[in-house]
């Protein structure tokens, strides 16, 4: 008969700095993704010529009757000046979402005061289709522990040789 193990938690505090460091961690990979993500997706349309096909219609939509002027399209949207958008765009996103996630944590710690925080139920399934119970390893657990497995092991090779 399958048995679960059952425990409930209740997450009654999550610590600013913590949350600070990891909300930083996690928005300066968004940053960099986003950076990648925007040059590849640059690099993509001007390979397949949309920016000097609608560069081109907005040029010849935008000149004067003599064919003089128009806007440049392809010369505004370069690389170089998009990379740039993109990376301060980033940066700001890595403040505010480092910034956002610590108040959020100051928020939680103040709500969690009132109403006990939230409670999570963890459960661990010991049936034999989950493999049943967890045999000890060697070299996990208490190094006592370790010991007493390692002897057992070894007494037991010993009696099964010739």
């Amino acid at each position: 008969m399958p048995r679960t193990r059952k425990a409930r938690l209740r997450v009654s505090k999550a610590d600013p700095w913590s949350v600070m460091k990891v909300s930083f961690l996690l928005s300066i990979a968004l940053g960099i993704c986003t950076i990648i993500a925007v040059a590849v997706l640059w690099m993509v349309l001007d390979a397949i010529g949309v920016f000097s096909t609608v560069g081109g219609t907005i040029s010849d939509a935008t000149s004067t009757e003599g064919g003089k002027g128009g806007f440049d399209l392809v010369s505004f949207l370069s690389l170089s000046r998009v990379m740039l958008f993109t990376t301060v765009i980033a940066v700001i996103d890595v403040v505010l979402a480092t910034a956002l996630a610590t108040l959020g944590a100051f928020i939680y710690n103040l709500s969690a005061g009132f109403v006990g925080g939230v409670e999570l139920t963890l459960a661990e399934d010991e049936s034999p289709a989950a493999g049943g119970p967890r045999q000890p390893i060697l070299g996990a657990g208490p190094p006592c522990a370790n010991l007493s497995v390692q002897r057992g092991a070894i007494a037991q090779t010993v009696r099964a040789l010739p």
